[in-house]
C-alpha cells in the first residue's frame, strides 16, 4: 500500500465538475431540461459508514445535529451556464 501525501492544513479552495444527463433525472422526476442562468436548489453527499475511517461529506453545509443530507433548508444552489 502507498503512503499518503502529507495533510494539507492550509485553507484550500477545491473545484469540480460534474455533467449528469438530464435523461436521467427524467427518469425519476419531471424536470425541463435548464437554461443559461436557470437556478435549482440541491446538495451532494458522500456516505462512507461501512469502513475503517466512517465519515460523510456534503457541498452544502447541513447544519443537523447528527447526518441527516435531505434536508431542502440545507440545499446549496445550482446556477446553470
Amino acid at each position: 500500500m502507498e503512503d499518503a501525501e502529507e495533510e494539507i492544513s492550509n485553507p484550500t479552495v477545491w473545484t469540480i465538475e460534474y455533467r449528469l444527463p438530464v435523461s436521467f433525472l427524467s427518469k425519476y422526476i419531471d424536470v425541463d431540461n435548464p437554461v443559461k442562468g436557470k437556478l435549482w436548489r440541491a446538495n451532494f453527499y458522500q456516505c462512507v459508514d461501512l469502513t475503517s475511517h466512517p465519515h460523510w461529506l456534503t457541498w452544502a453545509p447541513v447544519k443537523y445535529p447528527k447526518p441527516r443530507f435531505h434536508l431542502p433548508e440545507f440545499f446549496g444552489i445550482l446556477e446553470f451556464d
